[in-house]
């Protein structure tokens, strides 16, 4: 009987541990086995609320240096500027930035990263609308 079972073995190309794995497996499952569904986690509120609004200040950031790109040709003509006075006027945004970045660090150590950061988007949400 066994030389049977390895003959048809060899037929089909499978040997020793293969023709193992091979062996029918019982698939009858019970109740038990199943596991309950899980319920869906709740969605963090204010966790998306932060990051919609550090989105808005990053797409608020990029608004305001294009804008300031397209007011420099009308600054230059109306006030009589030169070029460097231009670069410095266009360069300050990003000093401000600086600032702005290590004003946030020390706002961050006291009350926290997520409402530095709510503060951060509310002024950068504030300030266009303000112009």
């Amino acid at each position: 009987e066994r030389e049977r079972e390895r003959e048809r073995e060899r037929e089909r190309g499978m040997t020793g541990e293969v023709a193992k794995v091979m062996e029918p497996v019982s698939n009858h499952k019970e109740l038990v086995d199943f596991e309950a569904p899980q319920k869906r986690p709740k969605r963090n509120k204010f966790a998306i609320a932060c990051a919609s609004l550090a989105s808005m200040t990053s797409i608020l950031l990029g608004y305001d240096i294009g804008v300031m790109s397209g007011a420099v040709l009308y600054i230059k003509k109306d006030w009589h500027l030169s070029d460097v006075q231009i670069e410095v006027l266009t360069g300050i945004l990003n000093l401000y930035c600086l600032f702005g970045s290590a004003a946030a660090g020390r706002t961050s150590d006291m009350i926290g990263r997520r409402y530095t950061i709510v503060i951060a988007g509310a002024i950068f949400f504030a300030a266009p609308l303000l112009m």
